[in-house]
């Protein structure tokens, strides 16, 4: 990734099928509804994804995935940084993680805290950075 940038965007259905190809774990029943999220692309190629659900003002992430080259080299914490700042810009004030997930200390260290089974975050609003 040393030299190039992660470009995040809201997800289209047109990446669905890059996203199956990309996790062979997802689940491919969608109940006819379109997946919802965020993808990661590098040089035009799909490279890692979140799939959300929005609730009010909370967005939940209920799967994350970031390429095995990328993993360790800041991708999973861009797509993080740049989903809470397109979730901040939507009016969300929490962003949180399914309980399932598979890398606690990842998300830990990205300022998320464990509450019940749920890790979360409060989103900041440029006002209230500044306020920092």
């Amino acid at each position: 990734m040393k030299g190039q940038k992660l470009f995040v965007r809201r997800m289209e259905p047109k990446d669905w099928p890059g996203i199956v190809a990309l996790d062979s774990g997802i689940d491919t029943a969608r109940d006819g509804n379109e997946p919802d999220g965020f993808v990661g692309k590098i040089a035009g190629d799909l490279v890692a994804f979140a799939l959300t659900r929005e609730k009010g003002p909370e967005l939940t992430i209920e799967r994350i995935f970031v390429s095995e080259p990328l993993r360790r080299k800041r991708a999973g914490r861009i797509l993080l940084q740049e989903i809470e700042r397109l979730a901040a810009g939507d009016g969300r004030i929490h962003l949180s993680i399914e309980s399932s997930c598979h890398a606690p200390d990842f998300f830990s260290a990205a300022g998320f805290m464990q509450i019940a089974a749920t890790l979360s975050k409060k989103i900041m609003r440029r006002a209230e950075e500044r306020e920092l």
